[in-house]
């Protein structure tokens, strides 16, 4: 009931609020209507608006950044679903120590998730390019949780390891890699602005099978080794493949108009 009243909750704030434009949007003051309509460098006419699908699905642009985002929800929807059951198995610790250590790895990614995008916009307003930003941002996020993953990836359940010294691993690994929603998560306004919405739909494909597939893939890792330790190196492999094609392929520029 709970849920269902949530949901028509959020339903009628969407039809109070949403609109078709922001011509017709009563929220957003003058100031802001005109500058979205000073930056909009788009034809209306709907003969142009065509998606240039054949191009996107053969650049290595678009395929960089489905590869991140494939590789960011694997790891970022493991961590959710998984780590409760590590926190129990390998740190004993019961559901509750389990759940708070939880929500304070998702304040800690709230916060890195902020500052990282105010330098983002800083560091562009200080003339650094928009490929060097979004490679920068996009490596952190993904590199950071490797060097973290490194550490815990002999620790076993007879280390007695502190339960402090892992799970100050574990936080500031899911922090970081908020940093990837300044990199490749949002590179897709910066190669296809007119096309940015139905693009992020296309390449959001991968990230949702990373998701799908990092969670059953950890369970059947878990069930087939009981070892923690390769579901740690199936991350790391990923996000280093990940951050690699990025640096490679990725572009700043706009690709497709």
């Amino acid at each position: 009931r709970r849920v269902h009243g949530d949901i028509r909750k959020r339903c009628v704030l969407w039809l109070m609020y949403a609109s078709n434009s922001p011509d017709r949007d009563l929220a957003i003051s003058i100031s802001e209507r005109l500058y979205i309509h000073r930056n909009q460098n788009f034809r209306r006419h709907s003969s142009d608006m065509s998606v240039p699908w054949a191009a996107i699905v053969r650049h290595r642009a678009v395929w960089a950044i489905m590869t991140n985002q494939f590789a960011h929800h694997w790891f970022l929807y493991s961590c959710l679903t998984w780590l409760p059951t590590y926190y129990e198995t390998m740190l004993h610790l019961d559901l509750a120590a389990s759940g708070l250590l939880m929500v304070v790895a998702l304040l800690f990614m709230l916060v890195v998730l902020l500052l990282s995008g105010t330098a983002a916009d800083m560091l562009s307003a200080r003339g650094m390019s928009t490929l060097q930003i979004r490679q920068m941002f996009q490596t952190l996020g993904l590199l950071g949780p490797v060097v973290l993953l490194l550490l815990l990836v002999d620790v076993n359940d007879s280390d007695h390891v502190s339960a402090i010294a892992v799970v100050s691993c574990i936080i500031p690994a899911m922090a970081l890699s908020t940093m990837c929603l300044s990199g490749a998560a949002i590179n897709h306004i910066d190669i296809a602005p007119r096309f940015a919405s139905v693009l992020y739909g296309f390449v959001n494909i991968s990230g949702s099978c990373g998701a799908l597939l990092g969670t059953l893939a950890t369970g059947i890792i878990l069930e087939v080794t009981s070892s923690w330790s390769a579901v740690f190196l199936v991350w790391i492999g990923l996000d280093l493949f990940a951050a690699l094609l990025f640096n490679l392929c990725a572009c700043g520029h706009v690709i497709f108009e």
